[in-house]
């Protein structure tokens, strides 16, 4: 898949630009609330964005926005019946975050099968605000629904990926607030003035 917009261009992860694509991926999540809040560095959070790179592949169903030279943006989804973020693994810094994605997702029923994951949007930050992530999530859709598949699903840990999803027409279906989520008894994210969303799209409606 290729598809250019503006000197820009949307390919599809591959092993080529695996290593760029997760350098880009981790720092964009340094500047999640969750990643700020526990403290998680550089060194730990490559790893994990390498791994969801390395996961996704296989799929084929993740993208990247390009420049001439470089990447600036990507979208990392899986098939959802495939369970490919759980074999990720991480430091235990990590462990409160997940056990609230995992809270986030109790009861979740998709709006159509199956079901396109959209797991991490990331975003260079020089070219933040210039609506590369509404491009990248238009142009997952529009894959997914090529592909067969009825819905997208993200789990939306920011103000910007869930404004973005919201201007993409996707529906809040379950969330948490962050202050309130207690991990082993210690309110981790007490400082985080905002919340944690799933949500959904109907690709096939």
């Amino acid at each position: 898949m290729e598809k250019k917009m503006n000197n820009l261009n949307i390919e599809q992860l591959t092993k080529k630009n695996l290593e760029n694509t997760a350098k880009v991926l981790s720092d964009s999540f340094l500047r999640e609330p969750m990643v700020r809040a526990l403290e998680i560095t550089p060194a730990e959070m490559l790893p994990v964005a390498l791994q969801a790179c390395e996961l996704a592949i296989e799929d084929e169903l993740s993208l990247v926005m390009k420049t001439k030279t470089e990447i600036i943006g990507c979208l990392i989804s899986y098939d959802y019946a495939k369970s490919r973020s759980a074999a990720i693994c991480a430091s235990s810094k990590f462990d409160s975050l997940f056990d609230l994605l995992a809270k986030l997702n109790e009861g979740y029923r998709s709006i159509g099968d199956p079901v396109l994951y959209q797991f991490m949007l990331g975003v260079e930050i020089r070219h933040k605000n210039s609506g590369i992530g509404s491009k990248l999530i238009q142009a997952n859709i529009e894959l997914g629904r090529r592909r067969g598949y009825g819905s997208a699903k993200a789990e939306a840990t920011g103000p910007i990926s869930q404004r973005i999803l919201i201007e993409s027409g996707y529906i809040v279906t379950n969330e948490i607030i962050y202050s309130s989520f207690s991990f082993n008894e210690r309110l981790l994210f007490s400082e985080i003035d905002s919340k944690c969303k799933l949500m959904q799209y109907a690709i096939r409606k």
